[in-house]
């Protein structure tokens, strides 16, 4: 016999986990993005924060099936362009920077924060 044949043979299909199984496994996951999400709103804690902002950004590359290189470059190039436009020509056209009015304004996980001071720990500063 030819080895491939034989590892072939040998080889067994993966078995798919139980219905009940993943049904569990999604229950659990919803409670505790759950509890993160109750814990943030209570606390605000710069920590959670950043854990759903994280979450967020990878639900969005896992659901973002990008075809080739090419479409990757382009969807790249144009939120350069979308960013370059609100950060440097929006205060001519409304007024003011949208994009420093947003990030100081709004209390959501759509941003990375860092404390100014870790209190205690060393000479950190941020």
């Amino acid at each position: 016999k030819n080895m491939s044949e034989t590892l072939d043979k040998s080889a067994q299909p993966a078995q798919p986990a139980s219905p009940s199984s993943n049904v569990r496994t999604t229950i659990l996951k919803c409670i505790i993005g759950l509890g993160l999400a109750v814990a943030y709103v209570t606390t605000k804690h710069w920590i959670l924060n950043n854990i759903m902002g994280l979450s967020f950004c990878l639900l969005g590359i896992r659901h973002i099936n990008l075809s080739s290189f090419r479409t990757g470059v382009v969807l790249l190039a144009g939120l350069f362009v979308y960013d370059v436009f609100w950060v440097f020509f929006s205060k001519p056209l409304f007024g003011s920077n949208v994009m420093v009015s947003v990030a100081k304004g709004i209390e959501a996980p759509m941003k990375l924060v860092l404390p100014r001071d870790f209190g205690g720990c060393g000479d950190f500063k941020f």
